[in-house]
């Protein structure tokens, strides 16, 4: 018999002991665990004396587990299993006997199911990401060591019964010990539970995290309304087309004094010099009249229970708090990029208690549709039809979808004569052709995210042939430049300072809160080709420009759009044959003039092609802005904006619910 064990803790080897006094032949039992506590490791090694086992910690890597058709497991879960998944909850036993009329306000069960579904693989080891993927983990392993039925031991957790019906048709039955509570984490949990759930103690406790005891900042004078912005760290003021929060108001009318930014520590001088208004009063309370709605049986499915009643806590604690904030600042717009989670969902809701209209910015391409994009606002300002397509089915709820086309393609004249001098310098040191090759983040454990090697790969295939072919120059724009080093090692890092010493290698390296502050597009208009060492919005954005972009799927995403692109003319599956057709078209781009060619597809992506989308997306928002500066209801302000922006740019680019 094969045991796999997700954690070597307490709980799970006293489970195991159990079932080991019931084998007399113990020389065939195997083994293998996912991770450790220290005392799970030291109780392991107790009874592998006593029974004459061995554990074996498994050895995988995120990138190497995918299906038949050669699609990324982790990609599959987000595009397909959590539907799925979700199906089997929510039209599940427990979760109908859990169920209470109650739940039907606004939006909480779309918070409540986002909530129970979204976090990450890497980011949570709790996610029912993380389990389906571990499921399907050790299901390569099974194959691997060609057994075909297993035990598998795993952590408490909610929906036992729906993760026992996926893990049984890989000939995987769980087994769930019983559960073990630290005092610690039980009065953690209580009190944080406590405060979520006063909002008079919530308040007070978050002026005193975010002020102290003792006002030092100024206060905002709220004889005006405002638009509050949730952006990126990007605080670049100049309108250069590098990365800014704030470049739709850079392109429009929209007045900057009118922004109350999320700033973080240390950003606020910056904010201070330019205008823009940053959280420096303290919330003021007002009172509630939310109830936590009943959640029924909650004996019988303690976990589920207990699961569903944390994010209504949550939900209730981020939309009243946010209401009171909101309140507080006179804030009439909350505008957001971040859709990743639920916490949009609940401050949408808090902005519709004051009055005040919720916008979402899509800055980000999906080349599928995926689980954690599921929105909920007033407004979301979309490239383009085809993306308002392909998010249908998602558990969304958007009053007005604006089409403005891609949102930086103002950049492109700004952008030029920077990235003239950069292409000018490196062909002075000998380059007569440029690439430029375009990364993204790693996580640091390649069990749970695809990891450095991927990102090393970026970088060490094209500097190899830099350095041995004279006439080529490289160009790299780090995701986040910051942490490069680290991620892709000293053997690549030794490469690129070799290559920059040739001089004909530049490296973006000035980086803001989460990206480096050049964008994607500065380093295409300086060379003669693109590679986007994935398929993402980096990419789409130099091939809106007509640059000649190249991408490769190492991953496995046979179902992003991108795909339908031609294999080997722009669709590659890795590094080495991608440097070999870009080696060969740069000796003679004339002779193949469909290498790297998207002008046949990139209209679906932005109907418009004019350079003015910030203008459009700046506008609407001064449009709203102006309503409730006039005192005008939220309907008619809103029906105002759309009309006139239908009026001048068309019907067809508003898609109402």
């Amino acid at each position: 018999m094969t045991f796999y064990i997700e954690s070597l803790n307490f709980s799970s080897l006293s489970d195991l002991f159990s079932r080991l006094l019931k084998y007399e032949n113990r020389s065939r039992i195997s083994c293998y665990y996912i991770d450790s506590s220290k005392p799970g490791k030291i109780l392991s090694v107790i009874l592998e004396k006593i029974f004459g086992l061995i554990f074996k910690k498994m050895s995988f890597r995120l990138i190497d587990i995918k299906d038949e058709k050669n699609e990324l497991i982790r990609i599959r879960i987000a595009r397909k299993d959590l539907f799925d998944f979700g199906e089997r909850i929510f039209k599940g036993h427990a979760y109908n006997k859990l169920f209470d009329a109650s739940w039907n306000k606004d939006s909480l069960i779309p918070f409540m199911k986002k909530g129970l579904l979204a976090a990450s693989i890497s980011s949570d080891s709790n996610s029912v990401s993380r389990m389906l993927f571990i499921i399907h983990v050790i299901n390569w392993h099974m194959k691997k060591i060609k057994i075909k039925s297993s035990i598998f031991i795993i952590n408490h957790r909610p929906w036992i019964n729906e993760y026992r019906d996926v893990a049984e048709g890989y000939g995987v039955t769980l087994d769930v010990p019983k559960k073990s509570i630290s005092i610690f984490n039980f009065f953690k949990l209580s009190l944080n539970q406590i405060i979520k759930n006063n909002l008079r103690l919530l308040i007070l406790f978050r002026n005193l995290q975010n002020h102290g005891l003792v006002r030092k900042n100024k206060k905002i004078k709220t004889d005006r309304c405002f638009l509050y912005l949730e952006g990126r760290g990007d605080i670049n003021f100049k309108n250069n087309g590098h990365h800014s929060d704030f470049f739709w108001a850079l392109n429009s009318e929209f007045d900057i004094k009118n922004i109350i930014y999320k700033n973080f520590p240390g950003e606020e001088t910056n904010l201070d010099a330019n205008g823009v208004k940053y959280l420096t009063e303290r919330v003021k309370y007002s009172k509630s009249n939310f109830l936590v709605p009943i959640i029924n049986n909650m004996r019988d499915f303690n976990n589920e229970s207990e699961a569903i009643k944390h994010q209504f806590i949550l939900y209730k604690s981020i939309r009243e708090y946010w209401r009171c904030l909101f309140k507080t600042n006179n804030i009439k717009i909350y505008s957001t990029w971040y859709i990743y989670d639920n916490d949009h969902i609940a401050k949408s809701e808090a902005i519709k208690d004051v009055g005040g209209v919720s916008m979402v910015q899509q800055i980000a391409f999906d080349g599928y549709k995926t689980f954690e994009c599921s929105t909920y606002a007033d407004i979301a300002f979309k490239y383009s039809k085809w993306v308002c397509d392909n998010e249908k089915g998602l558990d969304s709820k958007v009053n007005y979808q604006i089409i403005t086309g891609y949102p930086k393609d103002y950049a492109a004249p700004l952008l030029k004569d920077e990235a003239e001098k950069i292409r000018a310098e490196l062909k002075r040191n000998g380059a007569q052709k440029i690439v430029f090759i375009i990364d993204e983040n790693s996580g640091y454990d390649e069990r749970w995210h695809t990891g450095h090697s991927l990102q090393k790969e970026n970088y060490s295939f094209m500097i190899e042939k830099m350095l041995l072919t004279p006439w080529l120059g490289l160009i790299f724009k780090p995701k986040y430049a910051k942490t490069l080093r680290q991620r892709i090692g000293e053997d690549a890092w030794g490469l690129l300072e070799e290559a920059k010493k040739t001089g004909r290698c530049h490296i973006y390296l000035e980086s803001g809160r989460m990206s480096t502050n050049a964008p994607p597009l500065l380093g295409g208009l300086s060379a003669d080709l693109c590679i986007h060492g994935h398929m993402g919005n980096a990419a789409l954005e130099c091939s809106l420009n007509n640059i000649p972009t190249l991408i490769i799927d190492r991953e496995g995403r046979p179902h992003h759009k991108f795909r339908e692109l031609s294999d080997d003319k722009v669709v590659f599956y890795n590094w080495p044959d991608t440097v070999d057709a870009a080696i060969e078209y740069l000796k003679d781009p004339l002779k193949n003039k469909d290498f790297g060619n998207w002008s046949h597809f990139v209209d679906q992506f932005d109907p418009f092609r004019d350079g003015k989308a910030a203008y459009r997306i700046g506008t609407f928002k001064k449009w709203i802005l102006d309503g409730y500066q006039e005192k005008k209801d939220k309907k008619t302000i809103i029906d105002d904006a759309v009309n006139r922006y239908a009026e001048i740019w068309g019907r067809d680019k508003i898609i109402a619910r």
